[in-house]
């Protein structure tokens, strides 16, 4: 039997060459996004009332659904602050709800041509409503992503674990 013995260098990433610094960050572009990093996000959307079935960030597009918007307007207005531009397209929308509702008899069911009407400016409302939501919670996961993958936050990362690396700029694995 032989036992050989293996001594390797390892270096914190202030130790490493500029160039090899740099090469290491990059490699670790996607090191806090790679699990997890929008639950938060999500967990929000589920607790107001909608969920967030898919997005993607390269091609713009975010699909969220909801059974009622008004109740997602409704909680926006109970857990967001009054600054806050979902608490000003809730509040907006909401308002604009009501206008709608007073402008029509109570009873519309007897004028299908009425009922259409009032049901068409309604779906509208929440339509657009919608797509503010949809528009705001994009831009939410868009800018996480940018912060969570940016050369600071991987830094940042980097130094709260406490990584060591190789010459070559590796994460060093024991």
């Amino acid at each position: 039997m032989k036992t050989i013995t293996k001594t390797i260098t390892v270096y914190t990433l202030d130790e490493l060459p500029e160039e090899t610094k740099r090469s290491a960050i990059e490699k670790l572009w996607d090191i806090n996004v790679v699990f997890g990093w929008c639950d938060f996000i999500y967990n929000e959307a589920e607790e107001l009332g909608f969920k967030i079935a898919s997005f993607n960030l390269y091609r713009r597009q975010i699909e969220l659904n909801a059974s009622s918007w008004e109740e997602v307007a409704k909680n926006i207005l109970k857990t967001h602050g009054k600054d806050c531009e979902t608490y000003k397209a809730a509040h907006e929308h909401l308002t604009e709800y009501k206008k709608l509702m007073d402008q029509y008899p109570d009873e519309p069911e007897d004028n299908y041509e009425l009922k259409n009407q009032q049901d068409d400016k309604i779906e509208d409302l929440w339509r657009h409503f919608h797509l503010k939501i949809s528009q705001h919670y994009f831009d939410l996961l868009q800018k996480e992503y940018e912060y969570l993958t940016s050369k600071e936050q991987i830094i940042e990362t980097i130094m709260a674990n406490e990584y060591l690396f190789t010459d070559k700029g590796e994460i060093y694995h024991d």
